[in-house]
């Protein structure tokens, strides 16, 4: 049986880790390659990369030998899907085989700007900001030891998403877009989300779920069974 890749993305200060239970309930057919940033995981030891163009090279270079054997698709929730978005861009320009999908969650469209900047604050407001996006434990927070490992993680990649540049010429890219977004959540606009359609010359569909910024957690099954159906709508058009 052939089988379709899907590269899932993680959100800022995530870890390939966030995605491994999905194998569980995704369908055989789907082969699931969590995609592990710099200085996370089994690349702990490696340094962070807080500049986000030098972060989408990075990504690119690690995941460049994974698309050449068949079809594969993209998903990435939050700083994830503007990494996909980005990596997708670096796959045109050098006339890589593209995604057959790319699922974007949780993420306003590129041109729309951050509205606060928050990698500058100090340790505690910026641990009190973060804890407001949910999705990440109280304990967590509240242990001095392991808020020592994510602080440096998170406060890196909330650097390279505040000073992200969106590219001006909104060059259209051959892939199918498919949007996922929570209802209540504060940091994505319900109404510009549908601009994504503006990247892409083929189609764009929208899929809203109840929940805040971390739906896909809240509607976890509700998201992967989603998926399951979009890449078998896909695979069965290949």
């Amino acid at each position: 049986m052939s089988k379709i890749k899907l590269l899932c993305f993680p959100y800022a200060g995530g870890s390939a880790r966030v995605f491994f239970d999905w194998k569980n309930d995704l369908k055989a057919d789907i082969e699931l390659i969590p995609v592990e940033l710099p200085g996370r995981g089994r690349r702990f030891g490696e340094s962070f990369i807080s500049d986000f163009s030098l972060l989408v090279e990075d990504i690119y270079q690690n995941i460049k030998h994974e698309i050449h054997s068949g079809p594969y698709c993209f998903f990435g929730h939050s700083m994830g899907a503007l990494v996909a978005f980005e990596v997708m861009r670096r796959l045109k320009s050098e006339n890589q085989p593209m995604p057959v999908c790319c699922l974007i969650s949780g993420k306003n469209p590129p041109h729309v700007p951050v509205r606060n900047q928050i990698h500058t604050l100090g340790d505690e407001a910026f641990l009190d900001k973060i804890f407001g996006y949910g999705g990440t434990p109280a304990e967590m927070l509240d242990n001095e030891e392991l808020a020592s490992i994510f602080l440096p993680i998170i406060r890196s990649d909330f650097q390279a998403i505040e000073l992200y540049k969106p590219p001006t010429d909104r060059e259209q890219i051959d892939c199918p877009f498919v949007v996922f977004y929570g209802t209540e959540d504060p940091y994505v606009s319900t109404d510009l989300v549908k601009e994504w359609g503006l990247y892409t010359s083929s189609s764009c569909e929208l899929y809203a779920y109840s929940g805040g910024h971390f739906f896909i957690q809240e509607q976890r099954d509700q998201v992967i069974q989603q998926i399951n159906l979009i890449l078998d709508g896909i695979k069965s058009h290949l």
